[in-house]
């Protein structure tokens, strides 16, 4: 996990210098409010698979405007969701679970000047799982992510965005979610053991 938060970390810090430069002679500087829905998953570990419930997510974009229908992005979303143990034909539940997405990224208008543009988009960050139960301990993985939607103008400062993404959890020194109090708990290996999506609708102001 050190690694993954290095790579993270040195990554956020490039793109929010880029965007600390461009900020005062940025074209456009937006802010969106998001409502949306994310699929659920498993993940293999060394005892029985963890199951992620469906849930309904909400977060926020603020978007700088790069030039040329190109945005640097930094986003959150919290969603909230329910981990169970996977046992064939049941699931028993464990913890109700927010995970939380902190994002850094870039989006690309198709048509930038057009009243409305297919885009696309590319981001990286760090998901965190959050659960309820005091018994059952937090945890962090890298997730990668890629894109796209739809915006349509519906003033000059105001405008629609619906997006889908799929989002890759990357785990390069492997992930645990530590449950009691004897230290027992599920262990996730490095590497890629699951893909969720989401869809998304968010109202866009442009501030600048």
């Amino acid at each position: 996990m050190k690694a993954e938060k290095s790579i993270f970390i040195g990554s956020a810090c490039i793109l929010l210098m880029l965007l600390a430069s461009v900020q005062a002679r940025a074209q456009h500087i937006q802010l969106s409010p998001l409502i949306g829905y994310q699929t659920g998953t498993k993940f293999k570990t060394d005892v029985r698979p963890l199951h992620l419930e469906d849930g309904m997510e909400l977060g926020a974009i603020f978007s700088i405007g790069l030039g040329g229908g190109r945005f640097g992005e930094v986003s959150y979303s919290h969603s909230f969701t329910e981990l169970s143990l996977d046992q064939g034909p049941i699931y028993t539940p464990i913890s109700h679970l927010g995970i939380n997405y902190f994002s850094i990224g870039l989006l690309q208008d198709i048509y930038p000047k057009k009243k409305i543009t297919p885009f696309g988009l590319l981001a990286l960050g760090i998901i965190n799982y959050n659960p309820s139960e005091g018994n059952v301990s937090a945890s962090n993985q890298m997730h990668i992510s890629i894109g796209g939607g739809m915006k349509t103008k519906l003033s000059q400062k105001i405008s629609l965005r619906f997006q889908a993404r799929l989002i890759v959890p990357v785990n390069s020194d492997g992930t645990y979610f530590k449950s009691g109090s004897d230290d027992s708990g599920y262990n996730i290996a490095g590497g890629i053991h699951s893909l969720q999506a989401d869809i998304s609708g968010a109202v866009v102001f442009r501030l600048k």
